[in-house]
């Protein structure tokens, strides 16, 4: 298959989002378990789990894609900068001075006199994640957690900087690099040093090598089928992962490039994904936290969450999102140094402002 012409990248990061947002409901309802976690016997593989793999072998190669195609440090970083935080910043700052204040259980004045629990949850724009906030949530099944989603993406922007690192050292032309850094992780993986996080971090290497070695890849529907019965076959293994390793990537990057005509619809109302993933966990905590006192099955959950994380997703995209990465095209390096610097000295500022007055220092 042709991997340079038009792909369908969006519909699964589309499908991904809905994964996460499915799974989701059922923890968050009270549950333990949601269907794939029932099928594998395996709670660490739910069907979150494969939405945030899917995530992560997609981006292991569109981000390897971006920095051997333009290998500048600033406008790599500048473009990973635009794709996160500004969606990050406004959900965020949101929860932290509207959501939160309403859904406390404390008074407003409590609520914001527990500063230092709010600089934290601030620190969230930072990719210094953090669950809580005050009184928020905590009558809820799931207690405390305000968005559960927001601790992949401090995975997602450290392979940002591995593959910078790598760039530094000449991955354009030395491809065998990634393939050291994935068989070390690989290794340490099997070896049981490194915990769950390490699936990530190795499917979105591997992603990586799929972009360094597409003029090897052999994609036809003969490979994605078999690829598919052993992935499936695996859920009764103790090996789902290293099978998931092997077979994933294959199968969606299959996917992502197989000739549909019908897929364009769903980026005719933008990317979608993000604002999905980001605003899904905290709208199904709101809906839990005003029926806490009855049983809400998880399929009613994701109903009633499914309609309203859309909108939010939608809002977010072209409100923000969209907005943000229009900057690509505009040489930044000094604005992206200079803003970036200062929401990160205000943000410190308050930190410390709060831990002073709470007499921690």
């Amino acid at each position: 298959m042709n991997t340079d012409r038009v792909n369908n990248f969006d519909l699964l990061r589309f499908l991904a989002a809905i994964f996460v947002l499915f799974s989701h409901s059922f923890p968050l309802s009270g549950l333990k378990s949601d269907l794939l976690n029932n099928l594998t016997h395996n709670m660490k593989y739910s069907l979150g789990t494969v939405g945030v793999l899917i995530f992560f072998i997609m981006s292991g190669y569109l981000i390897t894609k971006s920095w051997v195609e333009n290998p500048k440090c600033y406008r790599f970083l500048w473009n990973r900068f635009l794709r996160i935080i500004p969606g990050l910043a406004i959900i965020v700052i949101l929860t932290t001075f509207i959501i939160g204040p309403i859904v406390s259980v404390y008074s407003i004045y409590d609520y914001f006199n527990n500063r230092l629990e709010i600089c934290l949850y601030l620190r969230n724009i930072l990719l210094n994640i953090n669950f809580f906030l005050p009184g928020v949530f905590v009558n809820n099944p799931f207690q405390y957690v305000v968005n559960g989603c927001l601790w992949t993406l401090i995975i997602e922007f450290k392979m940002y900087l591995a593959i910078l690192v790598l760039g530094f050292l000449g991955l354009k032309t030395r491809r065998w690099l990634l393939v050291v850094l994935t068989t070390i992780f690989l290794v340490v993986y099997i070896k049981d040093i490194i915990e769950i996080n390490g699936d990530y971090t190795i499917i979105f290497l591997i992603g990586g090598l799929y972009y360094l070695y597409k003029d090897k890849v052999v994609f036809n529907k003969y490979l994605f089928f078999i690829s598919t019965v052993i992935w499936m076959i695996s859920f009764m293994s103790n090996y789902i992962s290293l099978i998931s390793f092997l077979c994933l990537p294959y199968m969606v990057l299959y996917i992502a490039f197989m000739p549909f005509k019908s897929v364009s619809v769903i980026s005719k109302y933008g990317d979608l994904s993000y604002g999905i993933y980001i605003y899904g966990f905290l709208v199904q905590q709101i809906i839990m936290n005003y029926n806490h006192k009855l049983y809400l099955h998880p399929y009613l959950l994701f109903i009633c969450a499914l309609p309203i994380t859309l909108l939010c997703a939608f809002l977010s995209w072209h409100l923000i999102e969209s907005r943000a990465l229009k900057l690509k095209k505009i040489d930044q390096q000094e604005r992206f140094i200079n803003v970036y610097g200062k929401i990160s000295f205000h943000i410190k500022e308050y930190l410390e402002k709060g831990i002073t007055e709470i007499g921690l220092v």
